[in-house]
């Protein structure tokens, strides 16, 4: 019978996030696979090799105990088997976090060996109010054969990382002693994760404890481009115009008659005095000048940010407004409680980073997003700002268990962009910019952008591999509930299923436990058999209109079958 250890918070593995324009892996990657092949049932996923339970759709388990910990154990104790868990000595599963998302809680436990994490080993248990269990993530390794002792030290391990990277240090360092199953054998590794020399990608190595040699490498560098008085959410939205057009063109920051009448002038929210000046400072968002080029957080003396595109100046208040205004919907609208998990406070950000390339980035290691420049500058389009801290809520809402499988923070990032950029009403539903991602940063001579109508292309099935292709695929499902059911359910539903992945989930579980939890959320049947339709009947919609996930609806307020009512 396996059991929990003391409960503690642990350290959760980080990555990064990036956004449009993606980089190339670089050559120094290795050891990466790619995921096991598995199987899709009603009651959830399985490993196609040795069907253990990766996913759990259809729980039907209700704890009877009234305790946190009696109920995981409970579980548990009832699902060892399907789960794989491992029954010899020295193993245990550790309680890391519990949150409480008003209808429902999520618990995550790591994996366990002789007190040492399992790398990449999680169990993540989502449970509702009445003790009954409404989803599952689990990713659990059960066969062990313990590798030699390990005579590497966490300074030697670092040395052997920055000399593998050709990097002189690694900043924003994060270093713990692991297991790591390869080949039926469990390996003492220690995991490195950091920026080399702060160029602004992140790494995740493992070093064999042993001997000293980089056994994994993994660019974790989460990608998307980008770019008071603001663009509310972009120029040619607002204008309705398309790039190219008189006067709206980039013109190397350049303003324009035609661009400066579609500065919106929007109130900065809770802005505190400080040593006399008002710096780009509230609970939702901190403009921080952490990255190069330096100078870029301005401040005023009477609390008025008034610049137009010409001015850097402009970039930090267009970027401290729509983060601003996404976190209050987030957090007072639809009432989900989410900030970094990085640090207290508002969001950190830097406008203009990047070391000035073209590109934007949002760190799991500091939690920070940073806003690069080169043709359109990304933080002048809300599309990338609000992608980029889609990366964020993905991170925290999962408390660190963000999941890259199938392209899916990018899809995240996608979704919420275009959920707030739709809100506006700027294109009716018949234009082709209405399904554009990245209206002003993209579709232009700098790059293509990405769309949000990607389920007219391919279906689920047929998804093509990658990061931001696929990504463009769990967007636009999801798009099809924002206009079926409206943007607040939609959006509800969205980040209260994303709070119930893992590290490993995929876009057909994260379809489902979308689906869980706005069942488990009290969401109207009709709702539940809308959104149930959005995303499965594609196959047989002519025009492929919806998507072709394979999921199970929802019956009454919750999935479980009788006598768990």
């Amino acid at each position: 019978m396996l059991r929990f250890s003391a409960i503690a918070v642990a350290l959760m593995l980080a990555g990064h996030g990036y956004a449009a324009k993606p980089f190339p892996y670089a050559p120094f990657q290795k050891g990466v696979d790619a995921p096991a092949a598995s199987v899709t049932r009603a009651t959830g996923r399985f490993d196609a090799a040795d069907g253990r339970l990766l996913a759990l759709y259809r729980p039907d388990f209700q704890a009877s105990a009234t305790s946190t910990a009696g109920q995981l154990l409970e579980f548990v104790d009832a699902f060892q088997a399907q789960l794989r868990l491992p029954v010899t000595a020295g193993h245990a599963l550790q309680l890391n976090s519990v949150r409480d998302f008003g209808p429902f809680t999520v618990f995550r436990m790591q994996q366990v060996y002789r007190d040492l994490a399992v790398y990449g080993s999680e169990l993540v248990v989502s449970v509702d109010k009445q003790g009954r269990v409404v989803f599952v993530q689990a990713a659990i390794d059960d066969v062990f054969t313990p590798a030699r002792s390990a005579t590497v030290d966490a300074a030697a391990a670092l040395e052997a990382a920055a000399t593998y990277l050709r990097a002189e240090g690694i900043d924003h360092l994060q270093q713990q002693e692991m297991w790591w199953m390869t080949d039926n054998e469990a390996k003492r590794v220690w995991r490195v994760f950091g920026e080399p020399d702060g160029n602004g990608r992140e790494w995740e190595l493992l070093v064999d404890a042993a001997s000293g040699t980089v056994v994994r490498a993994e660019d974790k560098t989460l990608n998307f481009d980008g770019s008071g008085r603001v663009f509310n959410p972009d120029p040619l939205s607002s204008a309705q115009a398309t790039y190219g057009s008189a006067g709206y063109v980039d013109g190397n920051d350049a303003n324009t008659p035609e661009l400066q009448a579609q500065l919106a002038t929007v109130p900065i929210r809770d802005l505190t005095l400080t040593s006399g000046v008002y710096p780009l400072s509230g609970p939702y968002a901190v403009c921080v000048d952490w990255d190069t080029p330096a100078g870029t957080c301005p401040t005023s003396a009477d609390g008025n940010f008034f610049y137009t595109r010409d001015d850097d100046n402009f970039e930090a208040v267009n970027v401290y407004f729509h983060i601003d205004a996404y976190m209050r919907y987030i957090n007072q609208t639809l009432g989900i409680a989410l900030t970094p998990r990085q640090y207290v406070g508002g969001v950190q950000f830097d406008p203009r980073g990047f070391q000035g390339q073209d590109n934007s980035s949002f760190s799991t290691a500091t939690g920070r997003l940073r806003f690069g420049e080169g043709g359109v500058d990304d933080a002048e389009d809300a599309d990338v700002v609000i992608h980029e801290l889609g990366h964020g809520i993905h991170d925290w809402i999962t408390n660190g268990g963000l999941s890259q499988t199938q392209g899916l923070s990018e899809g995240v990032g996608d979704y919420v962009a275009a959920s707030y950029s739709r809100s506006f009403n700027h294109w009716p539903t018949n234009a082709a910019p209405y399904f554009w991602m990245f209206d002003w940063d993209g579709h232009n001579p700098f790059w293509p952008g990405r769309i949000t109508n990607y389920h007219l292309n391919v279906t689920y099935q047929t998804l093509p591999s990658g990061l931001h292709t696929p990504g463009q695929y769990w967007a636009s499902c999801n798009l099809l509930n924002y206009n079926s059911i409206g943007r607040q359910a939609s959006d509800r539903a969205f980040l209260l299923g994303l709070a119930m992945t893992g590290a490993t989930t995929n876009q057909q579980d994260a379809a489902q436990a979308v689906l869980n939890a706005a069942a488990t959320a009290g969401f109207s049947p009709t709702q539940l058999q809308t959104m149930h339709a959005n995303f499965t009947a594609g196959t047989s919609d002519p025009g492929n209109r919806r998507c072709s996930y394979v999921l199970t609806l929802p019956v009454g307020p919750i999935v479980f079958q009788d006598g768990f009512e």
